[in-house]
């Protein structure tokens, strides 16, 4: 490579770079004499990255941690709690303040997700019941006379289970989202 190129390469993607690749690079461009600056901010950039990169550990802990917390956030509202009860709550979790007003002015559109995730979970569910209707039905017109697939018994039995816990968790949503609408009316009714 040129030295331009270098150059380029060690400004736009040197933080990309594997630990051994990186080195290289390194080494090439204090064998050109190339700017040392360049290795510099090289040097820093790499150095952002790998602060910036969480590990899969760090990651798996704050899905779990955010999980937990909008867990307790629709349990609260299930429970009756006011927004300002669920920021105090959210506090103690040490939450920041900020953090929590934005996920209370979230959970309005979050419960509407997750009502429209259960009800396509139920259809999943509802197919897999004529599923196993329709495989049942075709080996009884197949044979002539009654046969009982296990796997018509499966996709009916596996059908009403997946429809039956997203219908429950459906209308848990469906529940907190009508709580928070009708905190929602009565604030705007005490503002008027």
């Amino acid at each position: 490579m040129a030295d331009e190129e270098l150059i380029l390469l060690a400004q736009n993607e040197s933080q990309h770079l594997t630990v051994e690749a990186f080195h290289l690079l390194q080494v090439e461009l204090e064998k050109r004499n190339i700017d040392p600056e360049v290795v510099d901010q090289m040097q820093t950039a790499k150095e952002i990255e790998k602060d910036l990169t969480l590990t899969a550990f760090e990651q798996h802990t704050a899905e779990q941690f955010t999980e937990t917390v909008w867990q307790a956030a629709f349990d609260a509202k299930e429970n009756g709690k006011t927004d300002k009860e669920l920021v105090d709550a959210l506090l103690k979790m040490n939450i920041k303040e900020e953090y929590a007003h934005m996920l209370i002015q979230s959970m309005e559109q979050r419960t509407k997700e997750l009502i429209d995730h259960y009800k396509s979970e139920m259809n999943i569910g509802a197919g897999f019941i004529i599923g196993g209707i329709v495989l049942l039905i075709l080996l009884l017109n197949i044979t002539g006379r009654p046969v009982i697939s296990l796997w018509s018994i499966v996709l009916f039995i596996y059908g009403i289970s997946r429809a039956s816990k997203n219908s429950k968790q459906m209308k848990r949503m469906q529940k907190i989202a009508d709580l928070i609408s009708e905190e929602r009316e009565r604030d705007q009714q005490l503002y008027q």
